[in-house]
């Protein structure tokens, strides 16, 4: 596939040597040795007892973001997921990774003109266009207050209310500030 890659990196030197200090100055100060404070131990006194390996993987994983940036930077690559990570080969003056990386795939439509579908204009009638313009008019009217006159029809009147049966106020039968429209003109 075409959108999968290999990337080979290799940190040596300097580089290498830099990131495995920082991970021994991070386990040191986690570990205690006989004859020296927690984190006040020498290198070589940390690797003799537990091992230079014992550095390798949390050195791995401080190498992977700048061997990565550095592979994909070469290649002039833009990784759509996480890559997959291989470690080829370590030891005390290089480490040396292996990324397979993940590309947008090439895609190549052709014969899409000749399908043969034909557009289809819309149809819409006057009666549609005018019933959905009312509709977006009521929507967005806004409110404005009349102070004199009569309530006519579209208007909307504010009002308070009780009711009565048989001159007694009944349970429900009250609102205040009630929006009430008018429907239709009396005749």
């Amino acid at each position: 596939m075409k959108n999968v890659h290999t990337i080979s990196v290799k940190l040596e030197g300097s580089e290498w040597t830099k990131i495995l200090d920082d991970t021994f100055k991070k386990k040191n100060s986690e570990v205690t040795i006989d004859g020296f404070r927690k984190g006040k131990a020498p290198k070589d006194r940390f690797i003799k007892k537990f091992g230079i390996e014992s550095l390798y993987m949390d050195s791995i994983d401080a190498a992977l973001p700048v061997a990565y940036e550095k592979g994909l930077k070469d290649k002039d690559l833009t990784p759509v997921c996480e890559p997959k990570v291989d470690v080829k080969d370590i030891d005390e003056d290089h480490v040396e990774l292996e990324f397979t990386v993940i590309t947008k795939p090439e895609v190549k439509i052709s014969g899409y003109k000749k399908l043969g579908v034909k557009k289809e204009v819309p149809k819409v009638t006057k009666k549609e266009i005018e019933e959905e313009l009312e509709r977006m008019r009521g929507r967005f009217a806004e409110m404005v207050v009349k102070e004199t006159g009569k309530v006519e029809k579209g208007d909307v009147a504010v009002i308070d209310f009780k009711g009565y049966v048989d001159g007694e106020a009944f349970e429900g039968g009250e609102g205040t500030d009630y929006p009430l429209e008018r429907q239709r003109s009396r005749s």
